[in-house]
């Protein structure tokens, strides 16, 4: 799949780039690494060392499918993978098409 800023919130995340952008444990602020797992509520980082488990609704992220970055609210994907298209497609309809943010 091509990732735009429109359907990243819809598509599959894992074994994508991500940086955690924002957190409300500020310690989990910078945490980078590939997406290896997900869960309804949580996103699984691998880094270097360990493994990070981010809550999703707690949390903002960038993705990188390599090419580009994709700023993402964590509310935005907080649904369990097989649930996102249906749930998420209220923000897919919000957000613009070109929004791209650096790492």
């Amino acid at each position: 799949m091509r990732y735009d800023n429109k359907n990243i919130v819809i598509g599959e995340l894992i074994g994508l780039r991500t940086t955690v952008a924002y957190a409300l444990d500020r310690r989990q602020i910078g945490i980078s690494g590939v997406v290896v797992d997900e869960t309804a509520h949580t996103i699984r980082i691998r880094r270097g060392g360990g493994y990070a488990t981010i809550i999703k609704s707690n949390a903002s992220f960038c993705f990188s499918d390599g090419k580009s970055t994709f700023f993402v609210e964590g509310s935005e994907i907080d649904f369990s993978p097989e649930d996102r298209l249906e749930k998420s497609l209220r923000y897919y309809s919000h957000r613009r098409a070109s929004q791209n943010r650096k790492l």
